[in-house]
């Protein structure tokens, strides 16, 4: 089995440049181009020698269920997919996509009744239930069968994966640190001279907001009505700085006593909820926020989880050009490297085929780029200095979820994006990340699954009106954890922290 650095990190103090982010990226500084299903790629095939998929000399078919709506040109690209992992692995593989509002439905549906698959895309929601209920094979044991990509993906990533007594999935190697920068209108921050890197907190940003909305009421910026758009999420990453988080409870990363703690009552969130409530009442908010799924895709600042370079893309979404500043992290979590999981089957017959399989789309460039971005030639252009540029309408017909796929660190970056996007560029930032107090651990929630979900049922009639600032929070947080203590959360507070203790040989 893969061996456990917590027991380490108990007794050093904690690095401020781990590798857990470092990338082995070869196609961000590449200058040669595959072209087509047939060619070499110029990234050595990590499956191992030439595989014929088995004792038998057939070539094996597997199946995986990806996140996003299904691509028009899919079959175009499986196509040059198989061709190519026939001949290197003796493995194909076709794509079953289930679209963004039925995912979650449907995985859990799947897992429940034990339908049968090879490879799952799943997160956290997902992983841990999927391990309790025997859904997803143990890994440990046939790690050995793809060397390179046990190599490849940082020790602490696979730590984020451990559950109870082994790894279930291999963890997506990317941004898995999480770093949450504040967005810009350039323009605006340029007009109104907005000092944007002196702003971290709501507290910082308060003058600035308002003086936003002044100019809009005024007429005088019309982009958007409102300084500070929100959808009923809320913030996003607002609770980044908090890990195992049931029931309003969490722990700050940074806790070395590893408390756990009524999360919406500590000083930081309770400031935040406090800004948003006289940002909502005074107009500087969208008074429909807390039912809203959906924004605009301008809106005049805003969240998002990067890192250096996303701002390229941020800005080509919204339509203007971007500014942006670090507001929290580069923290590795639990939450943010299992947001990305690629799982086996238990009951897959090929279960060492799937892993290599997962190895090739990982750390073969040709795997890798075909299946994220499509044909070269046909989806996009090989720019010929480590970087491509997509074709303005073929993308449209191959645009899946990359995120939920493979590595970064194997893509080639989308111009302007500069060559070193990835390596080394994301390698170094991601070093500098700091490892939370609870990496690594994963709450075992059999014993009061029935408390957790009541307390959902609580926190869900509370959430969006806390999270956007609609309600006061001064009444509404006493209320809910009021109804949590009823609910049991007093019972899964005492819970996680002798589980957390015990992790921690407490």
């Amino acid at each position: 089995m893969r061996k456990s650095y917590k027991a380490i990190a108990l007794f050093v103090a904690m690095a401020a440049a781990m590798t857990a982010f470092a990338s082995c990226s070869s196609g961000g500084n590449s200058s040669t181009a595959s072209t087509g299903g047939n060619t070499t790629s110029t990234t050595e095939s990590t499956g191992g020698e030439e595989s014929t998929g088995g004792s038998t000399g057939e070539v094996v078919n597997l199946s995986w269920y990806q996140i996003g709506g299904q691509p028009n040109d899919l079959d175009m690209v499986t196509e040059a997919l198989n061709e190519y992992s026939a001949e290197k692995i003796g493995v194909t593989c076709e794509f079953t996509y289930l679209d963004w509002g039925v995912w979650g439905d449907r995985v859990k549906a799947i897992i429940q009744a034990g339908e049968p698959f090879d490879i799952m895309f799943n997160d956290s929601g997902v992983y841990t239930n999927a391990v309790d209920l025997g859904r997803f094979a143990k890994l440990d044991d046939i790690l050995s069968e793809v060397p390179e990509l046990e190599e490849f993906i940082p020790d602490l990533a696979w730590e984020g994966v451990t559950y109870k007594d082994g790894i279930y999935g291999v963890p997506t190697y990317k941004d898995n640190t999480q770093t949450q920068y504040w967005v810009w209108d350039k323009n605006i921050i340029e007009q109104y001279d907005i000092p944007y890197e002196e702003i971290h907190t709501l507290a910082e940003m308060d003058p600035y907001i308002r003086q936003i909305q002044d100019e809009i009421n005024a007429g005088n910026i019309t982009t958007s009505q409102y300084a500070f758009h929100m959808t009923r999420d809320g913030i996003n990453g607002q609770f980044m700085n908090y890990d195992a988080q049931y029931a309003g409870l969490g722990v700050r990363y940074d806790d070395e006593t590893a408390t756990v703690v009524r999360m919406y009552e500590q000083p930081d969130m309770q400031e935040q909820f406090t800004y948003l409530h006289q940002w909502y009442q005074d107009g500087i908010i969208n008074p429909d926020a807390a039912t809203l799924t959906e924004g605009p895709s301008y809106v005049i600042v805003g969240s998002a989880q990067g890192f250096p370079g996303a701002e390229v893309g941020w800005g080509a979404g919204r339509g203007v050009d971007v500014v942006i500043e670090p507001w929290g992290g580069p923290i590795w979590s639990n939450g943010t490297i299992q947001g990305s999981i690629n799982s086996i089957a238990s009951s897959s017959e090929h279960q060492v085929e799937a892993l290599k399989y997962l190895e090739l789309v990982n750390m073969d460039e040709y795997m890798r780029n075909t299946l994220v971005y499509g044909i070269e030639g046909v989806h996009y252009t090989n720019n010929g200095d480590g970087t491509i540029t997509q074709d303005e309408v073929k993308r449209n017909d191959y645009s899946p979820a990359g995120y939920a796929q493979a590595t970064f660190m194997t893509m080639y970056p989308v111009a302007p994006n500069p060559a070193t996007m990835y390596d080394p560029d994301l390698i170094e930032w991601n070093n500098s990340g700091e490892e939370s107090v609870l990496l690594g651990f994963n709450f075992d929630r059999t014993s009061v699954q029935n408390q957790i979900t009541a307390c959902n049922v609580v926190t869900s009639t509370y959430n969006y009106e806390l999270w956007t600032g609609t309600s006061d929070p001064a009444v509404i947080i006493p209320q809910m954890y009021a109804e949590l203590e009823a609910a049991g959360m007093n019972d899964i507070q005492e819970e996680l922290q002798r589980q957390i203790n015990e992790y921690l040989g407490k």
